[in-house]
């Protein structure tokens, strides 16, 4: 009688940690697959800035151009056969350049890219190489938004970094009319009329590339 009630006890005891570890089972299968619904509602926040790879192979595709007479001087020399605009975030940094020298990379907060045609490269270049282009009033601070770099083959040459807002730009590469136009400014008192910043020829001859590129409305 007792061999019987102990059968008993672990045949009742085997049906029941059996019908608790099914359960268990069910439960975790059923916790899984919310778990697996909830990550396919959640898709990860796309970023606003192009990646190293998508910088890259735009380069590789932007269209040759050659260095022409019309370009000015220094341009018409250069040894440049590339040429692309690139919007970047500013976050607050005094004169970023978008390429940066020491790390043989562009920076990591680009939001549009535009390789330059010939027609277009031949525009720009004969904007930024006359003095005409210069002489409006600039704001004391250097915030660029919009870099320009010269490549040849795919490897950076020069680069001239623009800020609309302080209505100014600066090259690593000396351009002889801005040059000039800078000294007349500095050579005394301070005028406004006199400055190096863009003229309104230049201010509207740039922001007319810019829609060109689509980079603003």
């Amino acid at each position: 009688m007792k061999q019987a009630l102990f059968f008993a006890s672990i045949t009742t005891l085997s049906l029941f940690s059996c019908g608790r570890r099914e359960v268990h089972s069910s439960e975790k299968q059923t916790i899984n697959s919310s778990a697996n619904k909830r990550n396919d509602t959640i898709k990860p926040k796309k970023s606003p800035y192009l990646n190293r790879l998508e910088l890259g192979d735009y380069l590789k595709k932007a269209p040759k151009i050659i260095p022409t007479t019309s370009a000015g001087t220094p341009f018409d020399t250069l040894n440049y056969n590339q040429i692309v605009a690139y919007k970047y975030f500013n976050t607050g940094e005094r004169n970023p350049q978008v390429y940066k020298k020491r790390l043989n990379s562009l920076i990591d907060v680009i939001e549009n890219q535009h390789a330059m045609n010939q027609s277009e490269a031949d525009q720009f270049l004969r904007l930024i190489s006359v003095q005409s282009t210069y002489g409006g009033m600039r704001m004391a601070c250097f915030e660029p938004r919009l870099g320009i770099v010269f490549y040849k083959d795919g490897k950076y040459i020069n680069q001239i970094s623009v800020c609309m807002e302080c209505n100014y730009m600066e090259s690593s590469l000396l351009i002889p009319a801005y040059e000039r136009q800078k000294k007349i400014s500095e050579s005394g008192e301070y005028n406004s009329d006199k400055d190096y910043g863009f003229s309104k020829k230049g201010r509207n001859g740039i922001n007319q590339l810019l829609k060109e590129f689509k980079f603003v409305e």
